[in-house]
């Protein structure tokens, strides 16, 4: 499924800058606000040209923009009716989306944005970008084409589709298993970041959070760890399935996979890549 967002732009010290400038001049003066001026700044903006002309220019800018759009209400009604719609019922599912980390700082605009952020909040990111697509294309078909307002985008509908049929419940899941994982010290800490004395990062014998991969099926959910297999590179491999009922609720999948994976003897072997033996 083709995602909407885009990949991180690079970390850069400014957004406008000329050669024969110092420091200390070339930086936009959006970017010398303090951050709640230049996130009100912001919040103004449309949501196309948060995602399409300021999300891209650099690492701050990114940031902010997130931290926005995550918190923007339209955008959330029209994620919690896709996942009502996806899911068939009335009651919307738990989301690690509406309570996910976003605080910002003056020292960095937003490391916790993506520093902390869950498998769902990289979706929503995902789901936001299409609705502001849509919004753009919309706006260009008035201008355009008579009644283009009322034209539907296909695509969209598609990958928004696929995404609260897929991509959310997995990422969910994900994010349930982490975090019990944590809980129950199986998984890395979020804050473990030892460096030994070579500058490699020291291993703390746990699964990593990046590690973690779901396989979520109609009948079936998966745990995928990274494994050594004949050749160099890490293959990925089942450690855990489980079945999973009709009427199953996202926690409860999530649950029964970090029970039976409590059972496994999974060790981490810090090689070259990382990758797991059991």
């Amino acid at each position: 499924m083709d995602s909407f967002d885009t990949a991180p732009p690079p970390y850069v010290e400014s957004a406008i800058s000329t050669s024969s400038s110092s420091p200390s001049t070339s930086t936009s003066p959006l970017l010398r606000l303090p951050t709640h001026l230049l996130l009100q700044t912001l919040s103004h903006c449309t949501l196309p040209t948060l995602i399409f002309s300021l999300k891209p220019v650099c690492r701050t800018l990114q940031l902010a923009v997130c931290a926005i759009t995550r918190g923007r209400t339209e955008s959330r009604q029209k994620w919690e009716s896709g996942i009502r719609k996806a899911a068939g019922r009335k009651g919307i599912p738990s989301t690690g989306v509406l309570h996910g980390g976003q605080s910002l700082s003056n020292e960095g605009v937003g490391r916790s944005v993506f520093e902390t952020r869950t498998r769902e909040e990289g979706v929503y990111d995902s789901f936001v970008a299409s609705l502001a697509r849509l919004e753009r294309d919309k706006y260009e078909s008035v201008l355009l084409v008579d009644g283009g307002e009322d034209v539907e985008d296909e695509s969209n509908l598609s990958f928004e589709r696929d995404l609260f049929r897929f991509s959310q419940p997995k990422a969910r899941v994900e994010d349930l298993l982490i975090e019990r994982g944590r809980g129950e010290g199986w998984i890395e800490p979020i804050n473990f970041y030892g460096i030994d004395e070579k500058g490699s990062r020291m291993s703390s014998g746990k699964v990593r959070a990046e590690d973690v991969k779901i396989e979520l099926k109609l009948r079936s959910a998966k745990l995928l760890l990274p494994v050594l297999g004949s050749g160099s590179k890490p293959l990925w491999k089942g450690i855990v399935e489980v079945n999973r009922g009709e009427e199953d609720a996202l926690e409860v999948v999530g649950m029964r996979i970090a029970s039976e994976f409590r059972r496994c003897a999974v060790r981490r072997i810090d090689r070259e890549t990382v990758s797991y033996q059991f």
